[in-house]
């Protein structure tokens, strides 16, 4: 949940992960190197289709 209790997707917790963390991580030790990144599942917040329910499990 974000800082206003507003539920975050599943979707957006991934993308500030990376944005914050990976990312920088990655220019650090390998600033040339070209990437990529995608979110791999069959879950519904990978279809950003999460609701209040689904967001508990898988």
């Amino acid at each position: 949940m974000s800082s206003d209790s507003t539920p975050t997707s599943g979707i957006a917790l991934a993308r500030t992960y990376w944005t914050r963390i990976v990312r920088p991580l990655l220019l650090t030790r390998w600033p040339h190197l070209d990437h990529a990144a995608g979110r791999v599942g069959q879950g519904s917040d990978v279809l950003g289709l999460d609701d209040e329910i689904s967001r508990d499990h898988d």
